[in-house]
């Protein structure tokens, strides 16, 4: 069975060369103006997506405290935490950990 003779299927037709296509010769030389305004609330809106994504996108380590942390263990100031220190540092460990 020869399916591709179907209705003339694959026949091309010729190109008619005798029409061409032209570019279009006239230009809209004024059509009006246009306007945009953005509300107040909108622009609002922009605002606090910014600043989220800017929070989003922060570290959430602090160098400061890091860099003073690192200068008190090069002093030896945490060679004997306090019973307070290791509490609040288990505290932060475990939320860590739950919050995962």
């Amino acid at each position: 069975m020869n399916i591709d003779k179907i209705n003339h299927a694959g026949h091309l037709q010729p190109v008619n060369d005798k029409v061409a296509v032209k570019p279009n010769d006239t230009v809209a030389t004024n059509i009006g103006s246009d306007s945009v305004t953005i509300s107040h609330a909108a622009m609002q809106a922009r605002e606090a997506a910014l600043v989220q994504k800017a929070i989003a996108s922060a570290s959430d380590v602090r160098t400061d405290r890091v860099r003073e942390v690192k200068e008190k263990l090069a002093r030896g100031e945490y060679d004997n935490p306090s019973n307070e220190i290791l509490n609040h540092v288990a505290a932060r460990l475990t939320t860590a950990i739950k919050n995962g």
